[in-house]
């Protein structure tokens, strides 16, 4: 499933970065449960940003604070988190982008700044909240009900897939195609 891809794909970024344990992997995998409620996004999609960070070399603190950096500045713009995650990555090789034409606190970033993750700093810590406070109201909850039910769906179809009935009854239904194929 997607979420076990997203999950496997951590585990092996955290393997490659050569940083972090399985209790690295379920920090993680909690901080994605609790961001994606902020954020009104779901858990994989938060899985697959702290996957690219720890891909970059991104320790898992700054993983996090490039996450949570993301879903603010989302909010901040009215834009993507996917969108927010781009920009700020891109800040972490010295260049501003977007950002310097957005918000004029970026404009004074150095590159080395940039690089160190500045940017991800500031706004961390001038818009800390800020997702948490503008996903507040009817409109947010009615969201957090549909990823809600979006991950009830993802749990019960992982129980199903995993049961051994099934697979060993998928596994004999492909052996019987492959003897009529000849595959």
């Amino acid at each position: 499933t997607e979420g076990q891809k997203a999950i496997r794909g951590l585990e092996l970024a955290i393997a490659n970065a050569g940083d972090g344990t399985a209790n690295t992997v379920k920090e993680l995998e909690s901080f994605a449960t609790q961001l994606s409620k902020i954020a009104l996004v779901t858990d994989d999609a938060i899985l697959k940003q702290l996957t690219y960070a720890k891909n970059l070399g991104l320790t898992t603190q700054q993983s996090k604070d490039l996450s949570k950096a993301s879903a603010n500045l989302a909010a901040l713009t009215n834009t993507s988190i996917d969108d927010a995650f781009q920009q700020l990555t891109k800040t972490l090789t010295g260049n501003i982008g977007v950002l310097g034409r957005t918000r004029a606190e970026f404009k004074n970033l150095t590159k080395e700044q940039l690089i160190q993750g500045g940017a991800i700093d500031l706004i961390n810590e001038r818009y800390g909240n800020f997702a948490e406070l503008l996903n507040k109201g009817f409109g947010a909850a009615q969201a957090r009900v549909v990823l809600s039910f979006g991950e009830l769906r993802k749990a019960v179809g992982q129980t199903v897939v995993e049961a051994p009935a099934l697979s060993g009854a998928l596994e004999l239904i492909s052996s019987a195609l492959d003897s009529v194929t000849g595959f």
